[in-house]
């Protein structure tokens, strides 16, 4: 009896240990478990600050071409702008405009994306499976480009502002806003050489100004004869 009694506690301890051991493996591998799980979490949760920075916003200039997804980001990414705000051109190798009369099927052509409507507009960014949203302003900062000729008219003849003027062009392909700087300028009659200066703005309203001579010969003279010039010709 004695020896039942002793072997019966050796099989008792040993069952002890073996759950002891197994739940112990057992509480382990949970753990182990769980901190894979928080690293996984935590990665996934670094993925996420890590998205990538996209610029707020960038300017451009009216009837230039809009920004590459590079300029956005440093990521590879697209960019999708709003179909009324540019225009879609098609370059040649030599990066020469071709026409759609011109364009043929056989043939590959480089698109540019050129900037034509004035204001500020959401762009999407999209980076893999994220969507930001930035924006483009189209502006029109450049005053027009004025240049000026110089006129030569007898005593008493008409002349405008139109008369002075060689070229003027804006960047927003729109036609140049004109006027003399002084509505005195406008009718000068009596012989002399008068300063002229002529202000050019857009409508944006830049503004470029241009000065010329305008010559005015008494009656009878040959016009491009130097005139006297009055004394203050331009008070």
């Amino acid at each position: 009896m004695k020896r039942i009694k002793q072997s019966f506690i050796l099989c008792f301890a040993l069952v002890f240990m073996v759950t002891s051991i197994t739940l112990t493996y057992s509480g382990l591998h949970h753990i182990k478990t769980l901190n894979h799980s928080e690293e996984a979490t935590i990665e996934d949760s670094m993925k996420k600050i890590e998205i990538k920075e996209v610029k707020d916003n960038i300017k451009v200039e009216i009837y230039t071409e809009l920004p590459s997804s590079e300029q956005f980001t440093d990521e590879e990414a697209t960019i999708e702008y709003p179909l009324d705000i540019y225009e879609t051109i098609y370059l040649d190798a030599n990066n020469n405009i071709v026409s759609e009369e011109n364009r043929t099927p056989e043939t590959e052509y480089k698109t540019q994306l050129i900037a034509n409507k004035l204001g500020t507009y959401e762009v999407k960014v999209i980076i893999g499976e994220e969507e930001k949203i930035s924006h483009v302003i189209i502006e029109d900062t450049k005053a027009p480009e004025l240049k000026l000729k110089e006129i030569t008219i007898n005593e008493n003849d008409a002349y405008n502002v139109g008369s002075f003027i060689e070229s003027c062009s804006d960047n927003s392909k729109k036609e140049c806003r004109l006027a003399f700087k002084d509505e005195k300028m406008a009718s000068y009659k009596t012989n002399g050489t008068y300063e002229i200066m002529i202000i050019a703005s857009d409508e944006s309203n830049n503004k470029s100004e241009g000065v010329i001579k305008l010559i005015v010969n008494k009656p009878g003279s040959a016009l491009g004869t130097q005139p006297t010039t009055p004394s203050n010709p331009t008070n």
